[in-house]
């Protein structure tokens, strides 16, 4: 944390790079300032996990999604408070 504070006085961006396995929700009752979170998988499997803070304080983080399919690009906006009251398409 301490490093990541010393990161945002030089730029007003930095981009942390997590295991996919980190709890999302944990992570970011632990991280401050985050305003996007970066998802990427490859065939329906989790590869990257981005955190995007920022030197301000954003009240929900934007959920960003890429999925590469075999044939196909998928992308998803969302919120987490979307993502709780969605409901699916089948």
């Amino acid at each position: 944390m301490q490093l990541l504070s010393k990161l945002l006085k030089q730029s007003d961006l930095a981009l942390l790079k997590v295991s996919p396995l980190l709890d999302i929700n944990l992570a970011l009752n632990q991280l401050e300032k985050v305003s996007r979170i970066h998802i990427i998988s490859i065939d329906n499997d989790c590869k990257e996990l981005l955190f995007e803070i920022t030197g301000k304080k954003t009240e929900e983080p934007e959920l960003l999604a890429i999925h590469f399919a075999r044939n196909s690009i998928q992308k998803f906006r969302f919120t987490r408070k979307e993502d709780a009251v969605a409901k699916p398409n089948i």
